[in-house]
């Protein structure tokens, strides 16, 4: 599960860190 490369500003780390607390929100906390 690459959810994070997907973004497509990589250095833009707010942006990472809402994506990965989506996933935790859904139970995909293994990637």
């Amino acid at each position: 599960m690459n959810y994070v490369l997907s973004v497509p500003n990589m250095s833009c780390n707010h942006c990472v860190m809402r994506i990965m607390k989506a996933l935790k929100k859904i139970g995909l906390e293994d990637f």
